[in-house]
Formats: C-alpha cells, structure tokens, sequence
C-alpha cells in the first residue's frame, strides 16, 4: 500500500486536505499527517513539524506528498521542494479563489509588492488543485504552468453541505439571540494579520452602527485574528469556541468582506452579503466578479441594502472534488 505524507498550516489547507485523509484512512491507505498553526485544531492525528524538510522526507520515504497551499508557511512550501528534489510526486490543494501566485514563492501575502517583481515560482507542486476553471485561468495568468492546473474543486465544500444537514444550533441561536428577533453573524478576516493593513475593523463598524436594535450582531473571528483585536466592540458578541458551520446554521443572515466564510453560507442556503468597504474593484472576490451578490463598498449602499429583502444567491459550487482527486492519486501512484 503506497505512504502518503500530508501537511497543512493554515485553516483552510487543513479544511482542503481533511476529507481526503478521512477518504485514504476508510481505504486503509498508509499515510501520515504534519502541519502547524490552525491545522494542528483542524487535522485528524497530526503531528506538529517545523524541522528539516529534507530529513521528514528522508525518514517518511512517502510515495506521494499533498499539502495545502499556505502563502506564509515556509515549512509547507520546503517540503514541496525537498520531495520533488528526492523524485517524490507533489500536489497541493488551493482553498479559495485569492493570492493564486504567491503561494508558490519565497513571498507571503504581506509581501505581494515584491511578489509582482519576482514572480520566480521555486515551490510548484507537480499538480496543483483548483476550485474551478476561472481559477485555473487566474492561476495560469499569474504565470503558473496550466497543465499542472486541474480544476477538480474544493473537497472541503461536499464535507461543509453533509455537516449543514446533521448540526444542530438552535441551543446556539437561543443563546446568541438574547430575546432579539435576527441573528446576523460577521466572519471576520485577517487582513491587518497577514498583509500589514486592511479595512476590516473599519466595515465591521459600520455593519454594528446600522444593525437594527432587534437585530444581534455577532463577530466569528479567523483563527489568526489576535484575541483582543474586537475589544473596542463592547455590545457585540465575539464567539470563538464554535466552528463556523455550527455559527452559520444557527444564524439569520450571514456577512463579512471577502472571506470564505461566506461560501459556507451560500452552500448553507442562508442569506449572505459581501460588505467591502472602500474597495473600488468588485473583480478582486470570487462571488462579485461573478455577480453571486452585490458589490457593496460604502455605508450608504450597505443601510439600503439592509434594509431591502435578501435575494437568493446563484452560485455553482462542485461537490464532487474529492472523489475526483482520490480517483487522480491513484492513478499518479499507479503510474510510479
């Protein structure tokens, strides 16, 4: 039986890669897990590494190496480079439709200035899983081989729609709502974390200054959002013992700037709106380029929004990515 070796760093790497080793386990394949940071909370039997990539890979002697593809993690993207030096088959898994490029250099988001000068793609996997077909084009626009590029999907939305139909929040609700009449839940971003600066802050006040006295506000922080980065919030909730599936069941409407977050929502049916304050290019997020919601970049346009039915979003997700990329990895390693 071929020796997978698996390693993630952030959430939503963690989140790509988890149904496949939940999938390759129910097989009885041989495999092991690594990562840092959030995938430690999120990966079954993880183990934590931060060490020599090319002793793991010497020790390990995997068949077949997936990762996530983390913009800031060297670790992740040495071990990519250490097995392909040792003739060992790479692929990585993208998560979202954001920073197509950078996440395969020496660069991480905070760096995307010299990312645009230096566009040396040194930690390419040999395959590279995308979400659909304008990722793949995005990706290959930025200068990434497009065949490498297979847009198979995101296995991590097929496990989100199963969890919508078991969990059950309405303890959750009843306690988050506190007598009020609507939940709305702000996904959080952690633009000012990973880039140096961002809007975030700034949109969130204006959604907590315009929600109705009726209406709950409650902020579902990203888990490298430092803890007291909401403290000047002092009548909203901040909930961070909960996953976000079980915060987005359990609300009535779902909102946040750019952030996968709001892909969970779609694919929970729940009302949703994107809330970009100051952007002036609606191309830059997946759901307005493609129409899926409103392009909303100013307080004004937001109390009308808010105040006008929710209309439903239209937007094609794949569910089938992970039979997909299992079905792939076995024919790469059959081909080994």
């Amino acid at each position: 039986m071929a020796n997978i070796l698996f390693f993630a760093h952030d959430p939503g790497g963690a989140n790509a890669v988890k149904p496949i080793i939940e999938a390759l386990k129910k097989d009885n394949y041989d495999f092991k897990v690594f990562g840092a940071g959030a995938a430690l909370n999120i990966l079954p039997d993880i183990v934590k590494f931060d060490g020599n990539t090319d002793e793991l890979i010497n020790n390990i002697q995997p068949d077949f190496v997936i990762t996530g593809t983390s913009a800031a993690c060297m670790t992740e993207k040495e071990l990519r480079k250490s097995a392909k030096n040792s003739g060992i088959k790479t692929m990585s898994i993208l998560d979202h439709w954001v920073n197509y490029g950078v996440r395969f250099t020496k660069y991480s988001t905070s760096d995307l200035d010299l990312y645009e000068k230096d566009r040396n793609f040194e930690y390419l996997p040999d395959y590279i899983i995308v979400m659909d077909e304008y990722a793949k084009e995005q990706m290959a626009k930025e200068g990434i081989p497009a065949d490498i590029i297979y847009p198979f999907g995101n296995p991590h939305f097929a496990s989100v729609k199963q969890d919508f139909k078991t969990i059950n929040s309405e303890q959750l609700r009843y306690d988050l709502l506190e007598n009020k009449e609507k939940l709305v839940v702000w996904g959080s971003e952690p633009y000012i974390e990973d880039y140096g600066h961002g809007m975030e802050l700034e949109a969130l006040k204006d959604v907590a200054e315009l929600m109705p006295e009726n209406w709950q506000l409650v902020i579902k922080p990203h888990p490298r959002e430092k803890s007291d980065k909401f403290d000047e919030f002092k009548n909203v909730k901040i909930i961070r013992d909960k996953n976000s599936r079980e915060v987005i069941k359990a609300a009535d409407i779902v909102m946040s700037m750019t952030s996968m977050f709001l892909i969970e929502a779609i694919i929970a049916e729940k009302p949703t709106l994107s809330y970009q304050k100051g952007e002036t290019d609606r191309n830059k997020f997946i759901l307005t380029k493609m129409n899926a919601l409103p392009f909303i970049s100013d307080k004004i346009e937001l109390k009308n929004l808010l105040n006008k039915p929710f209309e439903k979003t239209k937007f094609e997700i794949k569910f089938d990515a992970k039979e997909k990329i299992i079905k792939f990895i076995e024919e790469k390693l059959c081909q080994n």
